[in-house]
């Protein structure tokens, strides 16, 4: 009887539930947050690899990114990011979040599908593309901080503050 009882209760049981908590929406925000920040990495990396005349000038961006990176990933429990990649990023979640972020590729880029987010041909047209992608990152914040409690809704209005002033800076 009591066989048929946990049979029962097994078949009862979602196969969606592997027995680990829900993440706090607070966690879910951050990682969010996180993952739109390694596609604008991503997106900063293949922009420097397209044009290195600009490595320089978008060295500062790269430095504020690993900070906003390493920020979010301790808030959420993930694994900091000690600086930025000196190379164009190779990951695949974060060349595939900022390309989607992005809108795809656009024809006449300087980058293939599979080499990362497409860089516009000119360093200005680059420049203007990250600039518009920070713009973008920026605003899809704003709604997460309906979705977080003080601290990390602070925190991420923070960098969009600081993404926003970059798209300004970054507009040739």
């Amino acid at each position: 009887m009591l066989a048929a009882l946990g049979a029962v209760a097994t078949g009862c049981t979602s196969s969606e539930d592997d027995g680990a908590p829900e993440p706090h929406p607070d966690e879910l925000v951050l990682r969010r947050s996180a993952e739109a920040t390694a596609a604008l990495i991503a997106h900063r990396d293949a922009t420097v690899a397209a044009h290195p005349e600009l490595a320089a000038s978008l060295r500062p961006l790269g430095d504020d990114l690993a900070a906003h990176l390493t920020a979010f990933g301790e808030g959420a429990g993930l694994p900091s990011a000690a600086s930025p990649p000196a190379q164009p990023s190779t990951s695949t979640s974060a060349t595939a979040t900022a390309t989607a972020t992005a809108g795809g590729d656009t024809p006449g880029g300087a980058a293939s599908p599979a080499a990362g987010p497409s860089v516009p041909d000119t360093p200005d047209e680059a420049l203007r593309a990250l600039a518009d992608l920070c713009r973008r990152t920026a605003d899809a914040r704003m709604a997460d901080l309906l979705a977080a409690s003080a601290l990390p809704s602070r925190l991420i209005a923070s960098v969009a503050a600081c993404e926003t002033g970059h798209a300004h800076l970054l507009t040739p």
